[in-house]
């Protein structure tokens, strides 16, 4: 069985760590999805293609330290069985509220990093109908990553459906490991460090520890999101001859810098590695972490915003091989994103879109992870997964002052900075922008 050494430099690394021993809610990492499958359902079928996702090289593998090295371990794969149960109550939505609670109750059980001879996963499937089924599932994030976790489903149903999976030809997650390696080794790494250590010359990241003590108790994780139009954040990212992805960085930038009154910002945000073609399909947790940092100026028109972002970005990633330095957490806005438009990996099921809810624990985690991830094939959403007993007032205002941010980019583009920043433009007052220049707001 083969043997692998884990970069330090990947997120992987610091996920298992800083969360696989240090912590107690070894759960915080957990990906649980539960997903609605209507019509026409066989249980061994799915228990078969299940086999084929499983039996992989990356899902049968648990992680030892030796001397603060990780290294990856190979183990021989047990085929899955695939429990089911049948779930009681009155009404479909009766049964539906059942299942969201028993999935949350599994999603604060950890799973097995460390332990040869646990699992890494868990599937189940529950019976509401004849014609109406979910299956939950939880993996940590230390295998697989979200893009993988879309090939890897969207690869399960096609097998369900009699077809191939998208993994397929490409290149294997120890053969991505091997090259982080060898290139840590090289000058360019050298070259990497001397620019990021000039980017962050003088950054002071936000101190969660010392925002103001929260005294509300009533927020729900599952409404800290906020939804966009996919098309109108396209018709931006045109018009500035940017990306989606930099609108919406830009986006949560401009929303930390109003929630913190500071034009520094800084997040951590992940990238995934999918535009190299060898690797654009490998199932793995081949996400990086790459710093972000952007300096605003008060009298920076939205188009400057872009622009900064785009260069911010793109610098970031010719640099990102010893990006990861930067501890995980250290910075407390970490950002997640994956174009699943470009990887075509929405998966259908009876020729139908999945519908896939994500399950919202109570968590401790000391940061902001702000989801960017799509609700459907139409839109997407910024979301907040923090511990919402200390800082969910905290993550409630940024969402309020993201969804400012995208108004303000998106009918005031020769604003600048500065009128966004005034303490008295919020969501509730941005007709005195109209006011004062005659803009006509655009209702959204």
């Amino acid at each position: 069985m083969e043997k692998y050494e884990i970069s330090s430099l990947t997120m992987m690394m610091a996920m298992t760590h800083y969360f696989g021993q240090t912590r107690e809610d070894k759960a915080t990492m957990n990906i649980p999805f539960v997903m609605h499958l209507k019509g026409e359902f066989d249980k061994k079928k799915l228990e078969d293609a299940l086999q084929k996702i499983l039996s992989t090289k990356i899902m049968n593998t648990w992680f030892s330290v030796e001397d603060n090295r990780f290294f990856a371990n190979e183990k021989e794969y047990v085929p899955y069985v695939l429990e089911d149960e049948d779930v009681e109550g009155d009404t479909l939505e009766e049964k539906l509220q059942k299942v969201a609670a028993i999935a949350k109750e599994l999603t604060v059980q950890p799973l097995a990093l460390f332990e040869k001879d646990q699992r890494q996963y868990f599937f189940k499937v529950y019976n509401l109908q004849e014609d109406y089924h979910i299956l939950y599932m939880s993996v940590h994030h230390a295998f697989l990553d979200f893009g993988s976790i879309m090939i890897a489903l969207k690869s399960l149903y096609s097998v369900y459906n009699g077809g191939e999976v998208l993994f397929e030809g490409s290149s294997e997650f120890s053969k991505f490991m091997g090259e982080e390696i060898e290139f840590l080794k090289s000058e360019g790494a050298a070259h990497e460090d001397a620019y990021w250590a000039k980017e962050l010359q003088g950054a002071k990241p936000v101190d969660f520890s010392k925002l103001p003590v929260q005294t509300r108790t009533d927020i729900n994780p599952d409404d800290l999101m906020i939804i966009f139009e996919k098309s109108e954040l396209k018709e931006m990212a045109e018009k500035f001859r940017t990306s989606v992805f930099n609108i919406m960085m830009l986006i949560a930038h401009m929303a930390i810098a109003k929630t913190n009154d500071s034009n520094d910002t800084m997040t951590q945000y992940a990238i995934s590695n999918r535009p190299d073609a060898e690797y654009r399909y490998t199932l793995g947790c081949i996400t990086r972490m790459l710093t972000n940092r952007a300096i605003f100026d008060d009298d920076m028109t939205v188009g400057e915003l872009n622009k900064l972002m785009r260069k911010k970005i793109g610098d970031g990633y010719q640099n990102r091989h010893v990006a990861g330095k930067t501890p995980l957490g250290s910075i407390p806005y970490v950002v997640a994103y994956e174009d699943l438009d470009d990887l075509d990996v929405l998966p259908y099921f009876n020729g139908e879109p999945v519908q896939m809810d994500y399950v919202h624990i109570a968590r401790t985690m000391e940061f902001l992870c702000i989801l960017l991830i799509p609700i459907g094939f139409d839109k997407l959403s910024i979301g907040v997964i923090t511990d919402v007993a200390r800082f969910g007032e905290h993550a409630e205002t940024f969402l309020r002052n993201a969804q400012l941010a995208f108004r303000f980019l998106k009918n005031y583009p020769d604003r600048t900075f500065g009128d966004y920043m005034r303490k008295d433009v919020t969501l509730d007052t941005m007709e005195l922008l109209d006011q004062e220049e005659g803009y006509e707001l655009i209702a959204i």
